[in-house]
């Protein structure tokens, strides 16, 4: 796996996640910053666990690959049930929450444009 890509997504997602809280701060109060803040680490928790086991599954023997990719199932739903439990149970704020959790999307975007090599890693044709 690309190490420093990965290290450039997650201090994307981290860096995204302090902004959209800040943001939310602002223009919309404490409990919706605090619900970005929340959102945030949600989404970093998720991307952590994401690498784990992505690297599980793609270096693993074929039954710890077998045993990773059923957790990869279940933690997606762990995911749903953390994200419900916390708007519903706790009443976390659902627009800071919501904008939080969408550091995961920004961050990952961010941070493979922010690493991207010219002509996508490839060796361009010698002319003739």
């Amino acid at each position: 796996m690309n190490a420093p890509l990965l290290r450039s997504v997650e201090r994307s997602i981290l860096a995204v996640a302090a902004v959209l809280a800040a943001l939310a701060l602002v223009v919309a109060g404490p409990a919706a910053g605090l619900g970005a803040a929340v959102g945030g680490a949600v989404a970093w928790v998720n991307w952590r666990a994401l690498c784990w086991l992505v690297g599980r599954i793609a270096g693993g023997t074929l039954a710890g690959r077998a045993g990773a990719s059923v957790l990869l199932g279940l933690k997606l739903g762990a995911l749903l049930a953390v994200c419900y439990g916390l708007v519903f149970v706790w009443h976390v704020h659902l627009l800071g929450f919501a904008a939080g959790l969408s550091s995961l999307v920004l961050g990952v975007m961010l941070g493979a444009a922010r690493s991207h090599e010219p002509h996508g890693g490839a060796v361009a044709p010698e002319e003739s």
